[in-house]
């Protein structure tokens, strides 16, 4: 975390205190201060030397006066590196952050003793010449013998860190084969009945992938309780790799199209591919915040602070035991249950009927199969979303199966939040639409060779129309396919009817949303565009009329941004927020004069 506080500041700073902070973050300066510290023992180690021979021997003052002026001389050009180390620090990143860190009040300590030895020494030559007083030289070892403090603080904490860092590496590698093996288990527990045409033996290893997965999750939520700094620092780390990976998927998009030659793509892969691995060398800890308002943080539908605080100030906490029932299934839900600590299970049976509106199911495994399923749900899950948006009786049960901790916070209380600070809904059905859309699309023709990655960053780009007023919905050529989560739609055309959730291929252009807008439940679709367009990403529902094609092509997008600029680019489109392609094309495009740079090949 300090590392990635520094390279940000690094880009925010200008002028001397940039120039501070890249000598206070050089390794090679690290090197040097080490190399000073370590080489500083010597002069110390030969004043306390002399000063004993000289006290057992009685040999000549004026020898022992020489030979104490040079290791105070020593001493002094090793203040000089550590005045400075300090110097650089406090200008770079100012006196609070620099003395938050417990190393660095010990060094400055150490530097100010130094000083002071400094300042003593030269009143001490200026006043006595010759005949130093002892008790003066006993006062300037003394002071000299501080400098080790520094030196011990070093060696100690690195060898505390590595002894750490080999501990926590245990459990680290532990806490990522468990999670490995659950989602092992996950896939074999979705795909055991289209794998297996046995049905007695596909139902066996159904059931005994769901018995590991219950077993799995349980460990790892006891390891998650009692050393969360490493489970902090694995998710952590996961999540940079994932940006990474996706940011590799960019750069080989736009090496697809033209944008990048193949010399220049190559360096890109590579230093991602670098940072990949020094994220994977990183640290196995971390500190970690456990408190109940960091874990709603990771809630995706409570959009900002204020929603925040209404939910921390109305929520209440419920306790659960080892196999008591949350909810049955076909009863009414009158709240949302955020899991704070536990595992739920949520199972159900998919009867394979469809209609208007979504069944309301805690678990999205409800529309991998027909047949029944069984989910385990973890913190920060939420129970309830689907009940809240539809307002019908939920087709599962739930019963936790380790002791648990749930916050309700009551439909009122979210009706009154979206009043207050705005529409929650959108939020709410973005990432339930996403992955039911990424179990359609697993199983499509068309995305047969797709990886799980790029599947999802193809989603994440789609566009959710508003169709909250609209009958007829004409598809701009732009857009290649879609999933229609909700509803029903009928194809102009071949009058074919796709009731969600459904795959509507390419070769439908033209929709004919059949219900009524009055009394219909909201319809929820995903716009998915060719590869080769590129769109800003909008979160929120668009009106279909406002919805914007214009320089939606990305290799003339990117072109036309290397002729105007990128920021007349941007007002020129009207855009809101530049999607990721775009973003990086800005980054890694640019050359050192700042301009960028364009393909030979003709778009």
């Amino acid at each position: 975390m300090t590392n990635l506080y520094l390279r940000n500041l690094q880009l925010e700073l200008t002028g001397f205190r940039k120039w501070c902070l890249g000598h206070y973050t050089s390794k090679k300066l690290g090197v040097i201060i080490f190399w000073v510290m370590l080489l500083n023992i010597v002069p110390i180690a030969g004043e306390i030397f002399s000063l004993l021979w000289q006290k057992i021997h009685k040999h000549s003052r004026q020898r022992f006066e020489q030979e104490f002026v040079i290791f105070e001389a020593l001493n002094g050009v090793a203040t000089l590196f550590y005045v400075f180390d300090a110097f650089v620090g406090l200008v770079a990143i100012g006196c609070r952050q620099y003395f938050h860190s417990h190393g660095n009040k010990i060094d400055f300590f150490v530097t100010t003793v130094a000083a002071g030895q400094a300042v003593f020494d030269i009143v001490i030559i200026s006043a006595f010449r010759t005949d130093y007083p002892f008790e003066f030289i006993y006062a300037l070892v003394t002071m000299s013998c501080i400098r080790l403090l520094r030196l011990i603080w070093v060696i100690l904490s690195g060898i505390f860190i590595s002894i750490m860092d080999e501990a926590c590496s245990v459990i680290y590698n532990a806490y990522d084969f468990g999670t490995g093996f659950v989602i092992a288990n996950e896939e074999i527990a979705k795909g055991a009945t289209k794998l297996v045409e046995y049905e007695p033996s596909a139902d066996l290893a159904q059931f005994t992938a769901e018995n590991n997965i219950a077993l799995a999750l349980s460990y790892l939520e006891d390891i998650e309780s009692k050393f969360p700094d490493v489970t902090c620092a694995w998710k952590t780390q996961r999540a940079a790799v994932y940006v990474l990976r996706d940011m590799k998927h960019a750069v080989e998009k736009m090496l697809d199209i033209y944008m990048l030659d193949e010399t220049d793509a190559e360096m890109l892969l590579e230093d991602l591919s670098l940072k990949i691995q020094d994220i994977l060398c990183a640290p196995k800890h971390m500190p970690a915040k456990t408190e109940v308002r960091h874990l709603l943080k990771n809630v995706p539908w409570i959009k900002d602070e204020n929603v925040l605080d209404m939910i921390m100030d109305n929520c209440t906490i419920c306790s659960y035991s080892d196999g008591d029932t949350v909810h049955e299934s076909r009863t009414k839900q009158d709240d949302v249950k955020i899991i704070a600590s536990g595992i739920l299970q949520v199972s159900g049976v998919n009867d394979g009927s469809k209609d208007k509106s979504l069944p309301n199911t805690d678990s999205l495994w409800y529309f991998l199969k027909t047949g029944t399923f069984c989910e385990y749900l973890i913190s920060p899950e939420t129970l309830g979303i689907l009940g809240y948006l539809l307002r019908s009786n939920s087709v599962t049960s739930t019963v936790c199966t380790k002791e648990s901790q749930l916050m309700n916070v009551s439909y009122r209380t979210l009706e009154e939040a979206e009043n207050r600070f705005g529409d929650l809904s959108f939020r709410m059905w973005r990432p339930i639409a996403l992955q039911i859309a990424q179990f359609i699309l697993e199983e499509e023709e068309v995305y047969e060779y797709w990886l799980e990655e790029r599947i999802k960053i193809h989603l994440e780009e789609g566009i959710f129309p508003d169709l909250s007023d609209t009958k007829e919905f004409e598809v701009h050529e732009a857009i290649a396919d879609m999933v229609l989560i909700q509803g029903n739609a009928l194809d102009s055309e071949t009058e074919v009817l796709y009731t969600g959730p459904t795959y509507i291929p390419s070769t439908v252009r033209k929709l004919y949303l059949i219900d009524d807008p009055a009394s219909r439940p909201r319809v929820v679709m995903i716009l998915l565009r060719e590869e080769k367009y590129h769109s800003q990403t909008l979160m929120g529902w668009i009106k279909p009329k406002d919805i914007s094609y214009k320089g939606l092509c990305l290799v003339h997008g990117i072109r036309r941004a290397s002729l105007y600029g990128v920021e007349q680019l941007q007002e020129a489109l009207g855009a809101h927020r530049s999607s990721f392609v775009q973003t990086l094309g800005e980054i890694f495009t640019k050359t050192k004069e700042g301009g960028i740079l364009q393909s030979d090949a003709s778009a």
